[in-house]
C-alpha cells in the first residue's frame, strides 16, 4: 500500500470479496 495504484490491489487481495475483481472476472 505505497502508490495509489497497490493500495486498491493490496485491498482486493485482503478483502474476502473483492467487488471490482469479480465483476470483472464473473
Amino acid at each position: 500500500m505505497r502508490t495509489a495504484a497497490e493500495a486498491p490491489q493490496v485491498n482486493y487481495m485482503k478483502a474476502p470479496r473483492p467487488p471490482l475483481l469479480v465483476g470483472g472476472l464473473s
